[in-house]
């Protein structure tokens, strides 16, 4: 995976991890396994843990502990005022760049044809 890619999977696991902690409190791992059920690629604890990380330092979320009737308790995320305000502002830029950059695309280029190699 190139830098571009990995720089857009980084800003949209930003916006999936707040979209997630919004609906309600979560523990690292049951996001992981949320993502990757969802299809999000590259989906794991070196990618997610220190984005979760980001956005508390942020003022975003904020963790907690929690106990677990499976083994120790376990640091779950809520949502902050700030990051709610941040993930909709986020998401409603991307979504509006994203319809920009298709548009332009789209118009100029057959993204079905088969390039010869």
């Amino acid at each position: 995976m190139d830098e571009r890619n990995t720089r857009f999977l980084k800003s949209t696991l930003d916006i999936c991890l707040l979209a997630l902690i919004e609906e309600e409190d979560r523990y690292g791992y049951e996001m992981i396994k949320l993502l990757q059920a969802e299809g999000v690629p590259l989906v794991n604890e070196r990618s997610v843990y220190p984005l979760l990380g980001r956005l508390e330092v942020g003022g975003l979320i904020e963790g907690y502990l929690r106990a677990s009737s499976d083994g120790p308790a376990r640091k779950y995320y809520r949502m902050l005022p700030e990051g709610r305000k941040s993930l909709r502002a986020w998401a409603r830029w991307s979504f509006d760049m994203y319809e920009v950059a298709r548009q332009v695309v789209t118009e100029r280029i057959d993204l079905e044809q088969q390039i010869p190699t």
